[in-house]
């Protein structure tokens, strides 16, 4: 008999609800994009352009996701980090 790692538990269970959900949302991104193709006006700060709405829609669903992805990976590393410093001794109110 293989060897497995040892996995935390509900771990596979927490990374199934994510792919589920992702998978959902990304549905439904893509439902609403084929339904907006109209022209739609984009202006930020100086730039401005006319672009689908389905464009529109799909830059803004990217920045947000690549947003969230981004600060949940800085946090992560923040976790990791703090995890493995050394722990400082705790100083009673005695000592003080």
């Amino acid at each position: 008999m293989r060897d497995r790692k040892r996995s935390i538990p509900g771990q596979s269970d927490t990374l199934q609800a994510v792919v589920i959900a992702l998978l959902v949302s990304g549905l439904l991104t893509g439902i609403l994009i084929i339904q907006n193709t109209r022209p739609a006006r984009l202006e930020f700060l100086f730039w401005s352009a006319t672009l689908p709405l389905a464009a529109v829609i799909l830059l803004a669903a990217a920045t947000g996701g690549i947003l969230g992805f981004s600060v949940a990976y800085i946090r992560q590393r923040q976790l990791r980090r703090s995890a493995q410093a050394p722990l400082e001794p705790r100083r009673s109110e005695a000592e003080e």
